[in-house]
């Protein structure tokens, strides 16, 4: 499959990601449009504002889309690729339902969700050989960061020697890759880029967790036991990924050591053509919830494999007592229910979340935030402040209560909805 100049492009999740990918996609000459909630329809209408950073200097730029949809439904069409520019827990949410029965076809499936269930789950709901893995290759958020003197809009960087890898039947994820090439944006073809992604998530995860027990300063981090005992979870989590997938890398066993961090940090404060540990802080704290559960991920999937988790788990209880979460509750409890790629194509469960450096922000369909922490499920949004809420879970299910005010979230199972008063807000679905 050849890549065409005339691409028509759906860009779905129009968010720190999407917009990026989407402008360097029409810099390629590929007709873009966008799905996005309703209530960010205007925003995509006027156009986006970019900041495109080098070592040497920030270019604006501006990506305004050709069509703009807020509804599955009406995005209905001839695309040559849909773009998946949402964070996972979207991709099990009702309207994916909606997205797999009207984008049949022949489209070209891109997906960034990272895990270890994510692709085969995509795979499952709308064909392996429809869908390219990618690995997300930039560093990118909503602009200005505290400190920063940006327009509005989102800044994105792209380091040296980090494509965006591209993999999957190489009739498809050529040609995404030769657009992406033809449009500015560094991409490279990759027949391991789940592996890969897997991988780096490895190390990822556990350094983000250290790097916040450390109150996300490099020095401090650097000058810690934290730094050992997140180095020893990297290596544990790297043995799970390559417990599952088989994937192995020479090079991540081999930066795997304390010593190779302590260079690293320093450096990468220097290369960034903005304050690093700021942009850390500003972006995983209000993800922190993902981070969360990729962890509980490796944990829950260490214990299956047989695969050692003890520092894994060192750094988590270390985490939560630096978070001040009370065991039993909060954080502690997120759960991860491992399936089958047919058993979650039946009823999806919570999904492991990106650990990608690149923030989704504004994605469709994201989960909503209270107190700048995601949710797993929506919950009414009238009067949070002073009204009890209700979030309902499946029967057994242990509660995972992920808020700042925990006190005013109402946490019920399925049995005890005959106790509950007629009058109870009961959640509705976003969209």
């Amino acid at each position: 499959m050849a890549p065409r100049s005339d691409s028509r492009i759906l860009i779905v999740g129009a968010g720190a990601v999407g917009q990026v990918y989407g402008h360097h996609l029409a810099e390629a000459g590929c007709s873009v449009s966008v799905l996005v909630k309703p209530k960010y329809e205007e925003a995509a209408k006027e156009g986006y504002i970019l900041h495109h950073h080098s070592l040497r200097r920030s270019t604006v730029k501006k990506f305004k889309p050709d069509n703009v949809f807020t509804d599955v439904s009406k995005a209905r069409g001839i695309w040559h690729e849909i773009w998946l520019c949402v964070p996972t827990p979207a991709i099990y949410e009702p309207w994916f339902d909606d997205f797999v029965r009207h984008m049949v076809g022949e489209s070209t499936i891109v997906a960034f969700q990272p895990g270890l269930d994510e692709h085969d789950y995509l795979c499952a709901r709308l064909g392996a050989d429809r869908v390219v893995q990618g690995l997300i290759g930039m560093i990118s958020y909503q602009a200005p960061l505290p400190g920063e003197h940006l327009q509005p809009g989102v800044a994105y960087y792209f380091p040296p020697l980090a494509p965006s890898s591209v993999g999957g039947p190489a009739d498809r994820a050529t040609p995404v890759v030769e657009l992406l090439q033809k449009g500015g944006c560094p991409a490279a073809l990759s027949e391991d880029a789940y592996e890969q992604q897997a991988l780096g998530s490895s190390i990822l995860n556990p350094m983000i967790v250290g790097l916040e027990i450390e109150d996300w300063s490099f020095d401090q981090f650097a000058s810690s036991s934290t730094l050992a005992l997140a180095v020893d979870a990297a290596t544990e989590a790297a043995g799970i990924v390559e417990a599952k997938t088989r994937a192995k890398s020479w090079l991540l066993n081999k930066v795997r050591k304390p010593w190779v961090f302590k260079l690293a940090m320093p450096l990468a404060r220097w290369l960034m053509p903005f304050p690093l540990e700021t942009y850390l802080r500003y972006h995983f704290s209000k993800v922190r919830t993902q981070t969360a559960r990729n962890v509980t991920q490796y944990l829950e999937y260490g214990g299956k494999l047989r695969v050692p988790i003890v520092s894994i788990r060192r750094l988590h209880d270390k985490w939560n007592r630096t978070l001040d979460v009370t065991p039993g509750t909060q954080m502690a409890d997120i759960h991860h229910s491992a399936a089958s790629s047919a058993a979650l194509a039946a009823a999806p469960a919570a999904a492991s979340v990106s650990a990608s450096f690149a923030a989704v922000n504004v994605p469709i369909l994201e989960a909503p935030i209270i107190d700048d922490v995601v949710l797993d499920a929506p919950i009414v949004e009238d009067d949070i402040a002073t009204k009890p809420k209700v979030q309902l879970l499946p029967a057994g299910t242990a509660p995972a209560v992920l808020v700042t005010n925990p006190e005013k979230i109402a946490i019920v199972t399925d049995e005890d909805l005959v106790s509950l008063d007629e009058e109870t807000p009961i959640p509705e679905d976003d969209e």
